[in-house]
This record gives C-alpha cells, structure tokens and sequence, in this order.
C-alpha cells in the first residue's frame, strides 16, 4: 500500500519490484491511496507541486512515466537496483 506519493511513482514502482526479493513473498497487487500526483503536462500542475518541486524533483515524477522516457526504463527495467529516495535521484 502507497499512500500520498505526491508523483513520486517510479520510486514506489521499485520498491515494489524490491520487496518481493528481499521478502521472497509475491505482490498479489498495489494499492495507492490519497494524492498521487499524476500530471500529464506540467502546465498542469498546481502551484504547491510547482513550488515543492523546486527541491524535489520527484514530485513531477509523473511525467517520466506518462510517455516512455530512459530513465523510466532504467529504474524499472534493473533488477540489481534497491529502492531509493530523492537523496539518491543523482544517479538516473
């Protein structure tokens, strides 16, 4: 279960890749409540996740997933990667 990911969705994506293999147990489905984040186009957006993601940009992490981008396909895609935060966004 995710709850407000406020667009941070590959993040959440991969950890629920993660979990499976750290746990050995299978994820039988997601569950997201409350606030997504999900913007299509970033004129969009509403001012508090404009302003938010001034400093963390994985709150527009929608729109790396709305259309195919690489860096969708580099988080999804490997299976060597461990769950990460915005601390570790620098990598992508």
């Amino acid at each position: 279960m995710f709850g407000d990911l406020h667009g941070r969705i590959l993040p959440a994506f991969r950890f629920a890749s993660w979990r499976p293999t750290r746990t050995g147990c299978d994820l039988a489905g997601l569950l997201q409540v409350g606030n997504v984040g999900y913007y299509t186009d970033i004129s969009h957006c509403n001012q508090a996740t404009l302003r938010h993601a001034k400093y963390d940009p994985l709150e527009l992490g929608s729109l790396t997933v709305v259309v195919r981008t690489e860096i969708a396909d580099r988080v999804l895609d490997n299976e060597d990667l461990k769950p990460f935060t915005r601390h570790d966004w620098n990598w992508v």
